[in-house]
């Protein structure tokens, strides 16, 4: 099961992409959408701390919907299982992912 995570990004604190980058360790891909409408040192501070990432921008703000539809669709070129979001309940989401991954991984065990 391939498993990525959607991380949208607008005019973040270095130290807030920092935090996710505890995660990102357990995930197959890692996406990341700035939606920050100034060029920014987003894109190397990523790079240097997580080299697998894949760093989405067109320097405005396309907005939440828009930018995770944008990588749902990525996700599904990539041909991911799932992807888990960075919004409202990331840990609560990521875990019960990380569950779901373990009783899968069970599951083939059996078949």
């Amino acid at each position: 099961m391939k498993i990525g995570v959607a991380i949208i990004l607008y005019n973040p604190e270095l130290n807030s992409i920092s935090k996710i980058f505890e995660y990102t360790p357990e995930f197959d891909e890692i996406y990341f959408f700035d939606n920050t409408e100034i060029n920014t040192k987003n894109f190397d501070f990523i790079k240097e701390h997580e080299p697998r990432s894949k760093y989405i921008t067109f320097q405005k703000n396309l907005g939440i919907a828009k930018s995770l539809n944008f990588l749902a669709k990525k996700a599904i070129e990539d041909k991911l299982d799932a992807l888990v979001n960075n919004g409202p309940g990331f840990e609560l989401e990521f875990k019960l992912f990380k569950i779901i991954f373990i009783l899968h991984q069970r599951v083939l065990l059996f078949q």
